[in-house]
């Protein structure tokens, strides 16, 4: 090789990597920057974090913006909302590394496809990546592409979910997106998409809607969901769809289209759920229950009590129908109930009393308790709850309404007992109160005293 060459060849080389060398040095240079900014932005120094914020919020470096983006994590948190309203204010660039940082969460919800997320998946997760796909959502109308293409190529289910989710957020921009996505041939986009047409509130999503849930053809699931989402468009053609499906022969579809007409204006929907306090399905009954106390249409008062008497599984949903109708007309029939026909139906008519009338009824049904003291029941929830003898759920829910507090809401809420369950749900409803989480909580299970340690 001539000499010349070979010189050229080596001072192109060292050119190359001195710039190389430039360039990181100035890149480094950024990170440190950006780091310390973030630092600042997260420090007790407001006047250093508003000057931080500010910065940041001038950064275009996809890599610079990544570490912005790594800086988030607990949402609720006053560091994470800082990072939030960061990348909000970036907007368009700081969409891909909130993508890129969103698909390699380890989700694993497509294996299992259960409500409950598979042990390997961490609750702090499944809270970031929800604030990451919000931040996306008040990005706007720059993220709706890139979230589409998220939702179809994703492996994982949740993740579709969140990508579909914001694009619901995102309102009316994504509408003819999500419109495309309720067509496709993925039942679970599908379902997705109709969960985030209702968040849209964008009445041209109606006919689309309504055009599935008329189509017998579709799976049982994916009209369920529709029927429910419809239940929330106030117009004529959704009040029409559920109207029909009404006598649907699937269950789960005559559930949802109840739970839909409670959120139906039109007074002919109190009709419908009338007609349909015999359905043959239990838990289409207690929708129906549900769903004519948030009518408040006292014709529905009689037949409510009934159910309350007579049909254990839909005594609270019915109850608590009535409470919100206003049950003074029919605490009389509970009364006379204490005393005559089954015990199952003189049990129910106590805890009707108790949660209906409360002090004014305690005489009567402190009478048909005999022996037995609330009070030193919910004193000793554990062991009732341990014993599991059958029949005794209605004690503890008394227990539970004149003297219990959120410890024994807590006990009843998870020891397995679904009757149970349900009452100290609606307690806490009715309360206006949440649990308070408790790591260290062991709950007990209904029965547990008589099984094997093996099955305990």
């Amino acid at each position: 090789m001539p000499k010349n060459l070979s010189r050229s060849l080596f001072l192109a080389t060292a050119l190359l990597l001195l710039i190389a060398v430039a360039w990181f040095a100035r890149h480094l240079s950024a990170e440190r920057r950006v780091e310390s900014l973030l630092a600042d932005l997260s420090g007790t120094d407001r006047d250093a974090a508003s000057a931080a914020a500010d910065e940041l919020s001038k950064l275009t470096s996809p890599s610079l913006i990544s570490l912005v983006v790594s800086r988030y994590g607990d949402p609720d948190s006053d560091d994470s909302r800082a990072v939030a309203a960061v990348l909000v204010h970036i907007g368009e660039p700081a969409v891909k590394p909130l993508i890129v940082d969103l698909r390699r969460l380890p989700w694993g919800w497509y294996q299992a496809r259960e409500s409950v997320p598979p042990p390997a998946l961490k609750p702090a997760d499944i809270a970031r990546k929800t604030g990451l796909a919000d931040i996306l959502a008040k990005i706007g109308e720059p993220a709706i592409a890139p979230l589409v293409q998220l939702a179809d190529a994703a492996t994982d289910s949740f993740i579709s979910s969140a990508a579909i989710e914001a694009l619901g957020k995102i309102g009316a921009p994504a509408l003819d997106d999500l419109l495309t996505l309720l067509n496709s041939g993925r039942d679970d986009l599908r379902g997705y998409a109709a969960r985030a047409l209702f968040q849209t509130r964008d009445q041209r999503a109606a006919l689309p809607l309504v055009a599935i849930l008329n189509n017998r053809r579709e799976r049982p699931a994916l009209r369920a969901t529709i029927a429910w989402v419809l239940g929330r468009f106030p117009c004529l053609e959704a009040f029409d769809a559920l109207a029909a499906a009404a006598k649907d022969t699937s269950s789960e579809v005559r559930l949802s289209v109840m739970t839909g007409l409670s959120g139906q204006t039109d007074p002919r929907a109190a009709d419908i759920l009338l007609a349909a306090l015999d359905d043959r399905d239990p838990d289409v009954r207690a929708a129906v229950a549900y769903g004519l106390g948030e009518k408040k249409d006292p014709r529905a008062l009689a037949p409510l009590a009934s159910l309350a008497l007579n049909d254990s599984y839909i005594r609270d949903p019915a109850v608590e129908a009535l409470r919100k109708i206003g049950p003074a007309s029919v605490l009389d029939s509970f009364r006379a109930a204490l005393n005559e026909g089954p015990r199952e139906r003189r049990q129910n008519a106590a805890v009707a009393l108790e949660v209906l009338s409360g002090p004014s009824a305690r005489a009567d049904v402190d009478a048909f308790l005999g022996d037995v003291d609330p009070a030193k029941v919910a004193d000793d929830c554990d062991s009732w709850i341990a014993k599991g003898t059958p029949g005794t759920e209605w004690i503890l829910i008394i227990a539970l309404e004149r003297c219990g507090d959120l410890g024994t809401a807590r006990k009843l809420l998870l020891c397995d007992n679904p009757v149970l369950r349900n009452a100290a749900n609606y307690w806490l409803r009715r309360n206006n109160l949440t649990l308070p989480d408790e790591p260290s909580f062991i709950p007990l299970q209904w029965g547990s005293a008589s099984r094997p340690q093996s099955q305990r």
